[in-house]
């Protein structure tokens, strides 16, 4: 486990109130994300060249623990 740095640490009650302002409408659904594509961790070339070349119109998803992602 890490540390967190002391400046954060000194004023906590601050950064938590900050950390909940950026990422509250996230996670309450206030931002949507486009997904694109998704590609298993081991097609990481492929996923690039597919950024690259714009192929792809959204987020690119590389998956590591979630196989049954649907798949580009």
């Amino acid at each position: 486990m890490c540390s967190l740095p002391q400046e954060i640490t000194a004023d906590l009650p601050r950064h938590q109130a900050l950390l909940t302002h950026l990422f509250e409408p996230a996670l309450t659904r206030g931002i949507r994300l486009r997904i694109g594509a998704c590609f298993p961790l081991a097609q990481v070339a492929e996923a690039h060249q597919a950024l690259e070349g714009r192929d792809v119109h959204g987020k690119i998803i590389l998956t590591a623990f979630w196989p049954r992602l649907p798949q580009r």
